[in-house]
C-alpha cells in the first residue's frame, strides 16, 4: 500500500476524532449555557468545514504531486 493511500486512510480516522471531539465539546457548552444542542450543531458545522477544507488542501498538494512524477 502507498504512502498515500495510507495518509486518506489516516484522514478518516480523523474525521471521526473531530466529530465526536465535537459532540462532546458541544454537549459541554450546551449544559454550560442552556442552548439546546445550538452549540453542538455550531461546533460540528465549524468542524467539518475545517475538515473539508484540509481534505481540499491534500487534493490539491497530491494532484501537484502526480502531475510532476507524469511529467519526468
Amino acid at each position: 500500500m502507498n504512502s498515500q493511500a495510507l495518509i486518506f486512510i489516516g484522514i478518516s480516522f480523523e474525521l471521526a476524532a473531530l466529530v465526536v471531539g465535537a459532540l462532546y465539546l458541544g454537549d459541554i457548552v450546551d449544559k454550560k449555557y442552556s442552548l439546546n444542542g445550538l452549540a453542538t450543531v455550531g461546533i460540528l458545522f465549524a468542524v467539518m468545514g475545517a475538515w473539508v477544507y484540509h481534505l481540499v488542501i491534500l487534493v490539491q498538494k497530491f494532484s501537484k504531486e502526480q502531475k510532476k512524477h507524469e511529467k519526468k
